[in-house]
């Protein structure tokens, strides 16, 4: 599956994803931590990538599995976010601002205070 992320081809770089999300979805028992990192390293290149359609993918990951990811990962998904929300390109924006508001609105209701807090500085320093 992590083979299939970092294809040439934009088509198996989508589906690699989705195989991935659809993989921490099934499973009863979380990943290993480091497994799990290197998924999250997956979802964060499709941040990147030059295909919006991957871009658009990865976020829709990321929500489906924000629940399920463990929070030092998902703070970084989420500076990453951020970071493209204020230094990205302007026809991204909605995608990474709709990926952040669903990740706030999937965390748990005790992690979602600290999430908001991490995103907020760095927003805030975006405006300035």
């Amino acid at each position: 599956m992590l083979e299939n992320c970092n294809h040439f081809d934009k088509d198996v770089r989508h589906t690699g994803a989705l195989d991935l999300c659809h993989a921490i979805l099934a499973r009863e028992t979380p990943f290993d931590e480091t497994v799990e990192k290197r998924f999250c390293s997956c979802f964060i290149k499709h941040l990147e990538d030059e295909n919006v359609e991957v871009k658009s993918n990865a976020v829709k990951c990321i929500i489906d599995t924000a629940s399920r990811i463990r929070d030092t990962n998902l703070i970084t998904i989420l500076d990453k976010l951020a970071l493209e929300i204020v230094e990205g390109k302007a026809e991204t924006l909605d995608i990474f601002t709709l990926a952040l508001r669903g990740i706030v609105t999937e965390a748990r209701e005790d992690f979602a205070a600290s999430l908001i807090s991490t995103i907020n500085r760095k927003l805030i320093v975006g405006l300035e």
